[in-house]
């Protein structure tokens, strides 16, 4: 049997432009006869293709072998209803990925289209999705993302959709992610004709404690009118937040000072969204420096969880009461490198202080004025003055400069003061003065004690005798006392010395060491020894009370010893017979000395009676000195007197009539015939020597 072969062509001249229909084949064949071939026609349709785009098609079989002997079958093409909703998220965000912050709300235009041949309305609606599978492909590829995923098919019937409207959809906002808010602000389409596109507003918020991630949403769009629906999907990238906040941990008493440290805590916060770590750096201006204590790299912060970090905050030594100092801290976050610097200030106080070194222990005695120096320091922050009251007991009394010292910041000076100890004070020992010291500028007081000890005040009052005045004779011996009063604050042992006392005169026995008890009084007997030839005179005597352990003299009296007048005469002679005659005068010397202690006049007398004798005595009346003696004749010559005559020469001091002396001898007679040859040589001898 012959085979056939047939050649298939297509005319498509009553069919619209919206339709494409192709051959897969172009012959069929060899066909044995009774048996047949099939062929397929590919029918391609516009999406464009608006309802009624009908048409026509005819395949015409022509044997190969006989042009005139063909067959023509018309295929009848006509235009479904199609229901097909689309969202173009090409146009949202970079190709679908919207970078959103935490605590932010974003409206997103998207646009709705009816990509379907009749008119329809579409229901809008959202949910999350965690497979971004296809999501990242087509992004990657540059692509985009705008046809969704459609379930059902779009026959005209629609019979084998796959489900009701409200069963192929989620319902709003299912699966938002905890916080969120994705919505559609109108989330249904109503009456889109074919081809026409729309903009819906999608709403999306990222909560505060959102944390950076990518999130997909799927959208839907369902069409009511052919129970079909089209899923796409967009990603929402929430983005890092760096965000540190560095907060001081307040210290409302902290007073900044030149070249003082002090340490400063602030509290570093992370509030931002992701997990950080910090690395800490500071810098400051012209009038301090700040240095990290302790490790400059922080701990892993959570979001929104802080750590605190300690400067040491030191303003310069050159800096001054309320200038200014700006530290700059900078945090710098050791994964993404961000740097967040933070400024603080500070601005320097001031603090007012003096410090006050006191001498050591210094004695005083009674009665002493002396200088103490004390120094001070101007402790404060700023020069300032300080003005300086002291203090004592009792009557001491201390003057320091009248006005206001002043004294740089940090320096030194020394202050002096006077203290003057009363002679009379009655204190003893140990005992403090207080000095106070007065700012002007804080008015802050600094109160020092001194200590100070003060001698035993040797206080001794010695009375000299009543009147001023002691008596005693030539020879003799007087009594009298001293009274020593203590007036001191100690009790005194003394001896008493002396001057001005002659070498006539004597203590005896020397006065012995005497002790005085604090306020009471002592009477001292003394006995002044007259020697014989004391002369009569005032002596001015001061006796010394001098202490035992020192000699020092503590007290002195003057009085005067008065050595009274002791008259007395002696009258020697050679010998005691005188012959005295009737025709010649005869003379006897006597010597006339003056045995009293001054000078002394002396009249001369014979006794008894010279009746019957002519006398002479010459001379008279002397004067002599103490201890001077001088010849003093007496002549005689008979008168009427007969026979032997006793005689007595009688020397009286004129300053005593009691006081006399007189020499006794015998005027002999003169017999006649009797030659009496005398012969005689004058000699003179003082008291107590021998005449040969």
């Amino acid at each position: 049997m012959n085979t056939r072969t047939f050649n298939l062509t297509l005319d498509t001249t009553s069919l619209p432009s919206d339709w494409n229909v192709t051959l897969s084949d172009s012959a069929l064949g060899p066909v044995f006869p009774t048996q047949s071939d099939s062929t397929t026609l590919i029918v391609r349709l516009d999406p464009s293709a608006n309802l009624g785009s009908n048409g026509q098609v005819d395949l015409i079989v022509t044997r190969s072998d006989d042009a005139n002997e063909s067959t023509t079958v018309t295929l009848q093409l006509s235009v479904a209803p199609l229901y097909l909703p689309s969202l173009d998220i090409g146009a949202v965000g970079d190709r679908g990925l919207v970078t959103i912050e935490p605590n932010q709300t974003v409206d997103l235009d998207v646009p709705v289209m009816n990509s379907g041949n009749v008119d329809d309305t579409f229901i809008l609606q959202v949910d999350e999705t965690t497979d971004l599978t296809d999501f990242w492909t087509n992004w990657n590829n540059n692509q985009s993302n705008n046809s969704g995923n459609s379930s059902g098919n779009n026959s005209g019937n629609n019979s084998s959709g796959n489900g009701s409207n409200g069963t192929s959809m989620p319902g709003p906002g299912k699966d938002v992610p905890q916080g969120w808010e994705v919505r559609w602000l109108d989330p249904v389409a109503v009456n889109m004709t074919a081809g026409e596109s729309r903009n819906h507003t999608l709403r999306i918020t990222v909560p505060p404690n959102a944390i950076p991630e990518y999130r997909g949403i799927a959208l839907f769009a369902g069409s009511l009118g052919g129970n079909f629906s089209i899923q796409t999907v967009i990603v929402i990238e929430v983005s890092v937040i760096s965000d540190v906040v560095v907060q001081l941990i307040h210290d409302a008493n902290r007073t900044y000072l030149p070249g003082v440290t002090e340490q400063v805590s602030f509290n570093v916060t992370n509030n931002g969204n992701d997990e950080t770590a910090l690395i800490y750096q500071t810098t400051t201006d012209t009038y301090c420096s700040a240095t990290i204590a302790g490790q400059s790299v922080g701990g892993d912060l959570q979001p929104l969880e802080s750590e605190t970090i300690s400067l040491n905050i030191t303003p310069s030594s050159y800096s001054h009461w309320n200038d200014s100092c700006t530290i700059s801290i900078f945090a710098e976050e050791s994964s993404t490198g961000v740097v967040h610097e933070s400024a603080y200030t500070i601005v320097l106080g001031v603090d007012w202080g003096w410090e006050i070194t006191p001498p050591s222990n210094t004695t005083f005695d009674a009665g002493e004025t002396a200088t103490i120096q004390v120094g001070v320091r101007n402790i404060g922050s700023e020069q300032d003055e300080v003005r300086f009251e002291m203090v004592g007991p009792g009557s001491i009394s201390a003057t320091g400069p009248p006005t206001w010292v002043t004294v740089g910041r940090g320096l030194s000076d020394v202050v002096s003061f006077q203290v003057q100890v009363p002679s009379d004070t009655n204190l003893i020992g140990s005992h403090n003065l207080t000095l106070t010291a007065t700012g002007l500028h804080g008015g802050e007081q600094e109160v020092v004690t001194i200590p100070i000890t003060i001698g035993a005040r040797s206080e001794l009052d010695l009375i000299a005798p009543q009147g001023g005045n002691v008596l005693v004779a030539a020879g003799d011996s007087s009594n009298f006392s001293v009274m020593a009063t203590n007036g001191g604050t100690s009790a005194l042992s003394f001896v008493l010395d002396w001057s001005g006392l002659p070498s006539s005169l004597s203590f005896d026995p020397t006065p012995p060491t005497t002790t005085v008890e604090v306020g009471q009084s002592h009477s001292i007997p003394i006995t002044v020894v007259a020697g014989s030839s004391s002369s009569a005179t005032s002596h001015q005597v001061t006796l010394y009370a001098k202490l035992v352990n020192s000699s020092e003299i503590i007290a002195q009296t003057s009085f005067t010893i008065e050595v009274g007048h002791s008259p007395s005469v002696r009258i020697l002679a050679s010998g005691d017979i005188l012959p005295v005659g009737e025709n010649t005068i005869s003379s006897m010397d006597f010597v006339i000395l003056n045995d009293g202690n001054e000078e002394d006049q002396f009249a001369l007398a014979l006794s008894p009676s010279t009746d019957g004798f002519e006398v002479t005595i010459s001379p008279l009346l002397i004067t002599l000195a103490a201890s001077e003696q001088q010849i003093v004749t007496v002549s005689m010559r008979r008168t009427t007197a007969t026979g032997e005559v006793n005689f007595s020469l009688v020397a009286t001091s004129s300053n005593d009539a009691a006081v006399t002396d007189s020499y006794s001898f015998r005027a002999s007679e003169v017999n006649l015939g009797v030659i009496a040859a005398l012969t005689s040589t004058d000699s003179t001898a003082s008291v107590g020597q021998t005449i040969q």
